[in-house]
């Protein structure tokens, strides 16, 4: 009887753990990837874009901005995604300078800056 119940209980202990989500890099891990509504706040007025999240082949993000007013799109260079904080960082360049960005998703908004020259701009989104 000892043994039945034993087996039972490793049983219920494997179930459980088997059935815990696992957040660093396992399978119920946040995937930011979609297509972002997003509102730039620029002195002065708010600029509506749209940025696309994607994964490549090789599991690395790839993602582009687009500017809706001026129906321009760049694509974000250096991209790093942090599991953990839920925090992407990348950046682009426009007409010579270097902007840098900082995404922190929860689950489907975003917050986040553009820095250049130590101008920090807020960017929010909401994904499609």
């Amino acid at each position: 009887m000892k043994k039945v119940f034993m087996t039972v209980r490793l049983t219920l202990l494997a179930f459980i753990l088997m059935s815990t989500p696992v957040y660093s890099g396992g399978i119920n891990a946040y995937d930011p990837s979609g297509t972002w509504d997003v509102e730039i706040e620029v002195p002065g007025q708010t600029v509506d874009g749209v940025i696309t999240i994607a994964k490549n082949d090789k599991g690395e993000f790839e993602v582009s901005i687009e500017d809706t007013t001026e129906n321009e799109t760049k694509e974000l260079e250096e991209v790093s995604y942090d599991e953990e904080s839920q925090v992407m960082t990348g950046e682009i360049s426009v007409e010579g300078q270097t902007l840098e960005i900082e995404l922190e998703f929860d689950g489907d908004s975003l917050e986040g800056t553009i820095s250049v020259e130590g101008m920090e701009i807020s960017i929010t989104g909401e994904r499609e």
